[in-house]
């Protein structure tokens, strides 16, 4: 008795990288998810920034101190890595990450390497102003 591999077994995943609901899947939709909420970080970053100034201009004028506004920069800081993270994310997905590759391995795996230190880097800053928060508000 001999078991043969027919043609929809041999080749089922190179069929579905190239299939069109893969090609739409993860070249087209997450890649216009990724760069939805970097743009979305970006308004962020625009609207945090006329705040931060109107509110600069308040303590100023009314004798407050200014030290008080890290709580208004950190969170500025963690949108712009999430703009530039979730950019580079919608490009490396629309140039073939889970697919065809577009661009040679090692780009694909700098891209990886690289957005995994942001992410360590974001939680760890907001870390950090959730614990100046809690002892700004315990006293």
């Amino acid at each position: 008795m001999v078991a043969t591999l027919g043609p929809p077994y041999v080749h089922v995943y190179r069929d579905l990288f190239k299939s069109p609901l893969w090609l739409i899947a993860f070249q087209i939709l997450l890649p216009a998810w990724a760069l939805l909420v970097s743009s979305e970080s970006v308004a962020e970053i625009h609207r945090r920034i006329r705040m931060h100034t109107q509110s600069r201009l308040e303590y100023v004028q009314t004798g407050f101190s200014v030290g008080s506004m890290i709580f208004a920069s950190a969170p500025l800081l963690i949108c712009a890595v999430e703009a530039l993270s979730c950019f580079m994310i919608g490009a490396i997905l629309a140039l073939g990450e889970f697919g065809p590759l577009y661009l040679p391995n090692s780009y694909h795996y700098f891209f990886v390497m690289l957005l995994t230190g942001s992410s360590f880097f974001t939680t760890l800053l907001s870390a950090l102003i959730l614990h100046e928060k809690s002892k700004f508000i315990a006293g």
